[in-house]
């Protein structure tokens, strides 16, 4: 409902972001020749800078926020899991997108190959509906108790348990095997998380409806 409201509804402040730092992720790379000593680790950038993109906006929660606050998302005739997908549908759309926009360049830029380039827009994705749906956990878990700003810390605290959790796989995964091992270990982590955190989000859903 509150993405229809705007006429560029997949176009906002992340979306400009997402652009200035792909494109400042490849110029520093290109310019600087490399990260030297640590380039094994230069895949892992992509991760780590769209980690710290996301977090930034996890303070601007903004339309979907609107959309929890709202009784039309829970009153809307159909099932639980259709009514959580239909409310998230649009933001997943926008952070695909946003996926592309910040990693493309860089990936281009260190010549990484097509799959960490797609393991690594995965990591975008999961992690921004991992945003999303720690924030339904968080209103679940205390609604209006804690304010607007508790809420938030909240959803920063159990979305930041999904991040450690893909840097642990990180770890573990360039320990067991390499760098696309690693990525795949995070993905795996961060979307067992995200699938946690939905299925509360709909347990959250289905008490508003019922109540």
């Amino acid at each position: 409902m509150e993405y229809r409201k705007s006429r560029y509804f997949i176009f906002d402040g992340s979306t400009v972001v997402a652009v200035l730092a792909g494109a400042a992720m490849a110029y520093l790379y290109v310019r600087e020749g490399g990260f030297g000593a640590l380039e094994m680790y230069a895949p892992f950038v992509l991760p780590a800078v769209s980690a710290y993109v996301i977090f930034i906006f996890t303070a601007l929660n903004g339309k979907w926020a609107k959309e929890l606050l709202s009784p039309y998302t829970y009153l809307i005739p159909d099932t639980v899991f259709n009514k959580l997908i239909n409310a998230t549908a649009m933001q997943h759309i926008q952070s695909l997108m946003n996926a592309c926009l910040i990693t493309l360049p860089g990936a281009i830029a260190m010549r990484l190959s097509p799959l960490i380039t797609a393991l690594a827009i995965l990591f975008y994705v999961v992690l921004s509906a991992n945003k999303l749906y720690a924030l339904a956990v968080a209103e679940a878990v205390c609604g209006s108790t804690l304010g607007r700003v508790g809420k938030q810390l909240l959803q920063m605290l159990i979305q930041g348990m999904a991040v450690m959790a893909a840097v642990i796989g990180g770890v573990l995964g360039m320990a067991v095997g390499g760098v696309v091992q690693a990525y795949v270990l995070m993905d795996v982590f961060l979307v067992l998380f995200t699938i946690i955190f939905m299925v509360i989000a709909m347990l959250n859903f289905y008490n508003m409806e019922t109540a």
